[in-house]
């Protein structure tokens, strides 16, 4: 019996000691075994320019926060354009349902005619802790109009995590000479909110849309 347990011990080794040769020779080889990578569908997404190529992380996650925002604007999908905000966003935002419904009723059909402008990101850090923002700009057409989406967007919130998250959407039509002298491209610094411009009227009748956005008042 005991020879037995002997032999299969012997046997054992053998056998991975086979199993770590091989590795050793597929090293030294160069032989490797890519994995597969997953293809985002956010970036696959008919929304986007695919001519152009996004390497840097940060423009990626600029166009997958774009995607998703449009695609549940499409679906009429309020929850998910919500859920998108951060905590501290939508503990700030005033009626925010109806801002979000009226967000979707409004926005023109997305034409993608133009390259995004990134404008880069933001970013604090602070004896090692980090807050970082994303700030891109789209200029888009809808029915021979122009009109620009922009977005603040907290990746990184050491500090505060309830930061994480959509801070602030802004859309305006672009080259309009009759906005109100309070008007106003938003930032990082900005109130929490949605800011709407009434692209709708005329342009004799232009003016906020009252409390769903009021950029006069800011």
């Amino acid at each position: 019996m005991k020879k037995d347990l002997t032999i299969s011990k012997r046997r054992m080794s053998r056998f991975w000691v086979l199993i770590i040769g091989l590795v050793l020779i597929l090293e030294l080889s160069g032989c490797t075994f890519p994995l597969k990578k997953k293809a985002d569908p956010l970036l696959q997404s008919d929304y986007l320019n695919h001519d152009i190529e996004y390497r840097d992380p940060d423009d990626k996650e600029c166009l997958r926060v774009l995607a998703r925002l449009l695609q549940a604007v499409d679906q009429n999908d309020r929850e998910t354009i919500k859920g998108m905000f951060s905590k501290e966003a939508l503990d700030n935002i005033d009626d925010i349902d109806e801002k979000i419904d009226l967000f979707i009723e409004t926005f023109p059909t997305w034409e993608c005619k133009y390259d995004p402008s990134f404008g880069g990101m933001g970013k604090h850090a602070n004896r090692g802790t980090i807050t970082k923002w994303i700030k891109p700009t789209f200029d888009f057409e809808s029915e021979g109009r122009e009109y620009v989406l922009k977005f603040i967007y907290f990746t990184e919130a050491d500090e505060n995590p309830d930061q994480l998250g959509l801070s602030m959407i802004q859309i305006f039509e672009r080259y309009i000479p009759g906005y109100s002298e309070d008007f106003k491209a938003q930032g990082e610094d900005s109130p929490h909110d949605i800011y709407l411009w009434d692209y709708t009227m005329d342009l004799k009748n232009r003016k906020p849309l009252g409390k769903y956005g009021d950029m006069a008042n800011e």
